[in-house]
């Protein structure tokens, strides 16, 4: 069976995280803010709103690994995150918080861990 994450590369702090079974984000997005002023062009007042991009969010990435083995940080320790996704070649990289991580052992004794990253910077 082939997993969304199958053939990835991903590493925190220069440490590989093996055994990748899906990587979902990032989840980032861009607010607006608005610009409009209330003036008047020739006595007729501006009708229409305007806008301009805030700064990026870049969001979370969620990574969900099978084996044993974990990455030995704590929560809130800075890093650089790289992803190299499996069949193309997209590759990135960002400096990231570790925010949490979960561990359960499923019958068969299957280790499965999710660690939830926030992003910070930009994404190179």
């Amino acid at each position: 069976m082939a997993y969304d994450g199958q053939g990835s590369s991903v590493s925190w702090r220069g440490t590989a995280i093996g055994g990748v079974l899906s990587i979902s984000g990032p989840t980032g997005s861009t607010t607006m803010i608005e610009t409009t002023l209330m003036e008047t062009s020739s006595g007729v007042p501006t009708l229409a709103k305007t806008f301009m991009a805030d700064v990026t969010d870049y969001g979370t990435v969620t990574i969900t690994r099978q084996g044993t083995g974990h990455i030995n940080e704590t929560t809130k320790t800075l890093g650089t995150l790289s992803v190299t996704a499996s069949g193309s070649a997209s590759a990135w990289s960002c400096d990231a918080y570790l925010m949490g991580n979960s561990t359960s052992i499923s019958a068969g004794a299957i280790i499965i861990t999710t660690y939830v990253f926030k992003l910070t910077g930009r994404i190179a």
